[in-house]
């Protein structure tokens, strides 16, 4: 009877483990409804749990299983025959009844719910086998070990502080605790699994800021897992996670003597070795942030998440200095510590090797600790307070206080200050100006504002040709990237010209300086004394690109004729005057206004003389006078 009876339960659970994941999405709403009918009756009466159940007989007996939860424990409460409830809330047998309390869990809430096991009529001449101790014994003993066979349908428990090696998990077995499997000792920060933005079915491995709710770290940022994935902690000391039979990311700490891993009150998820000391660390293994305290070395790398147009953003310490920078496949610098005019400078020379952030301070040291340089970031100067850097997809480095209890708190200072300053406030060949007002230039059609190059290496794409795109036009790039070359204009167009990949340049006047790109961000509004002349390569295989008003090497001014009756045939311009107005070597006057035209008119009519201008002179011809033969 033991054993067939344990066979039926085990598969029983294995059926209720696999609807549990699906209905534990309704348990909030059933658990209140019934809650709510448990507290309407009367003390000494018991109801059934109202939510849904799974039933089976066996032999004779119905044993309900609560759906909505997940059972952890179970013991039978002892008690003398004939006793209902107790005053201390426990039941013994009453008639042909037995009562097991087990725990569930309900969204990582634990609540205590009564789970009936009852005899069934035509079993009740069979109380005295039911009411001996010994099957009590094997009640308790089957309850444990069905209860233990099934993992999945156990509550999880998350660990603090540390983890050993041989622990695995996955979204869905923490799925109680929010993914989560591993919390600090101050409970401020938590390892497990979040959902990604773009798809809620999908998750990431992440460190997390528990008040704020703000990702701090992320292992598989381009390779989000399913929910039955498992983050494996194996017994040779490396952690890894699993994406079906793939592996997606790795410490890479097989053999090095790995003997724990901890998160830190800090932040810092640290695989530790037997003398404790750190052999792999989040703190060494920037994403995109980084924490209070947490140093940035020579040789890190922050990545940003890449933009609408797939571009990412680098910030790195480069030669002395911290530099963002653009990942076109020629990279672009766009902003430089160096350069920046709001920090402070504690001594001069010296060669930035490690930023830290410090309170409200960003610190510059060099090799030996000796600091160099500070940026402000806020007027807030608590030491207690947890700030953390973010370079975000727009480009710009944002500086957030994590505020326990609450949500996170960001300061009005960012990096560049500039909001034209960054590769891609507008779309590519766009002009920024002012709060981020974004205009195609007059050279490239207003509708798309392309330049029809599909491939500029590739002949067969069709031709291209260099355009004045303007003058005084600046450049986010131009400043902290070296010239090409040295040249004249000229030869700054012609160095573009001979090499395909140049899609657009900038020409200092005063220096020479020649900058060739082969990938454009935005461009800036003129500066004020700017002294750059900037072109760009557009597709010559038609005007879709161009502009009804746009230019490019040739102008074919449009000439307006006004005929006057008069036979003073001295008033009329020479041909050759006109063709060179045709030609755009000599200058075209403006329309007359109608006011003009009229005054001019009756002058004539009065006076019936007008005074010549010839393009060779300081005066423009007027409209007026081009009256062409009549």
């Amino acid at each position: 009877m033991e054993s067939n009876l344990k066979e039926v339960a085990e598969t029983a659970l294995a059926d209720v483990c696999e609807y549990r994941n699906a209905l534990l999405l309704e348990a909030d709403e059933l658990k209140e409804e019934s809650i709510a009918q448990d507290r309407s009756s009367n003390e000494g009466e018991r109801q059934t749990p109202s939510f849904p159940y799974y039933k089976m007989n066996v032999r004779g007996w119905c044993m309900e299983w609560i759906m909505k939860g997940c059972f952890i424990a179970g013991f039978v409460k002892k008690g003398p025959a004939g006793a209902k409830r107790r005053g201390d809330g426990s039941y013994g047998f009453w008639g042909s009844y037995m009562y097991v309390e087990m725990f569930s869990v309900w969204q990582g809430k634990e609540v205590l719910e009564d789970v009936v096991l009852y005899r069934a009529a035509d079993a009740l001449e069979k109380r005295v086998a039911m009411e001996t101790w010994g099957f009590i014994h094997f009640m308790v003993s089957m309850c444990f070990s069905v209860l233990l066979l099934s993992e999945t349908c156990m509550a999880s428990i998350q660990s603090i502080g540390k983890i050993n090696p041989g622990f695995q998990g996955s979204q869905m077995t923490y799925i109680d605790n929010n993914g989560l499997f591993l919390v600090s000792n101050n409970s401020h920060f938590a390892f497990g699994f979040t959902t990604t933005t773009q798809d809620v079915t999908l998750f990431l491995l992440v460190v997390i800021h528990m008040d704020s709710k703000t990702t701090v770290w992320t292992a598989n940022r381009g390779s989000p897992i399913q929910n039955s994935d498992n983050f494996m902690f194996d017994e040779s000391g490396n952690a890894f996670l699993e994406s079906g039979a793939s592996v997606v990311w790795s410490t890479n700490t097989t053999g090095k003597g790995v003997s724990a891993m901890e998160l830190q009150d800090s932040g810092n998820l640290v695989l530790l070795g037997n003398d404790s000391r750190a052999i792999w660390q989040t703190f060494s293994n920037p994403t995109d942030t980084l924490l209070s305290n947490q140093d940035f070395v020579e040789g890190m790398k922050l990545v940003s998440n890449p933009s609408p147009n797939n571009l990412s953003y680098f910030l790195e310490i480069k030669s002395g200095d911290m530099i963002l920078y653009a990942g076109f496949q020629t990279p672009q610098a766009y902003w430089s510590m160096g350069k920046e005019n709001r920090r402070t400078i504690n001594q001069d020379g010296g060669v930035v090797s490690l930023a830290s952030l410090n309170a409200n301070s960003w610190r510059f040291y060099d090799s030996t600790k000796v600091l160099l340089w500070q940026f402000i970031f806020s007027d807030n100067s608590d030491s207690n307070a947890t700030w953390v850097a973010v370079l975000g997809s727009d480009g710009f480095i944002t500086f957030n206080n994590l505020q326990n209890g609450g949500t996170s708190v960001a300061s009005p200072n960012k990096i560049p200050d500039n909001p034209c300053g960054t590769p891609e406030p507008c779309d590519a060949y766009y002009v920024c100006s002012g709060n981020t007002r974004c205009q195609c230039p007059s050279v490239l059609s207003s509708a798309s504002c392309k330049t029809g190059i599909v491939s500029p290496c590739d002949p067969s794409k069709g031709s291209t040709e260099l355009v004045n795109a303007g003058d005084g036009l600046n450049y986010f790039a131009l400043g902290f990237v070296p010239p090409s070359a040295k040249a004249d204009l000229n030869g700054c167009k012609a160095s573009c010209v001979g090499n395909c990949s140049c899609l657009a340049l900038f020409f200092e006047n005063s220096s020479g300086n020649c900058f060739l790109f082969d990938q454009i961000g935005s461009l800036q509004s003129p500066d004020k004394g700017s002294d750059f002349v900037s072109y760009i390569k557009i597709s010559s295989n038609g005007s879709n690109s161009m502009s009804p008003g746009g230019s490019s090497q040739k102008h074919f001014p449009l000439v307006l004729i006004i005929a006057i009756s008069t036979e003073d045939m001295h008033l009329r311009p020479s041909m050759t005057k006109v063709v060179q107005m045709l030609e755009g070597t000599c200058a075209v006057p403006q329309p007359p206004t109608s006011s003009e035209l009229e005054s001019y008119l009756k002058s004539i009519t009065e006076e019936g003389t007008s005074q010549t201008s010839y393009c060779n002179s300081n005066a423009h011809l007027s409209a007026v006078q081009l009256s062409g033969p009549r």
